[in-house]
């Protein structure tokens, strides 16, 4: 709990219970970057037009 710059702020902090591991189902790895997007290793490719928007002439 604090004040700062006039406005009062709470942290709330829970836990809660770990839900069991997964024994079933694929693995699959995934690597993002701004030119490629997110490249997943089961061959799917999201936002590969990210590069686009963000280029500046």
């Amino acid at each position: 709990m604090g004040l700062k710059k006039g406005r009062l702020w709470i942290d709330f902090i829970f836990e809660k219970v770990r839900p069991p591991l997964k024994t079933s189902g694929q693995v699959v790895g995934m690597d993002s970057n701004y030119k490629n997007g997110v490249v997943f290793s089961d061959s799917q490719v999201v936002g590969q037009d990210i590069y686009q928007r963000i280029q500046v002439d």
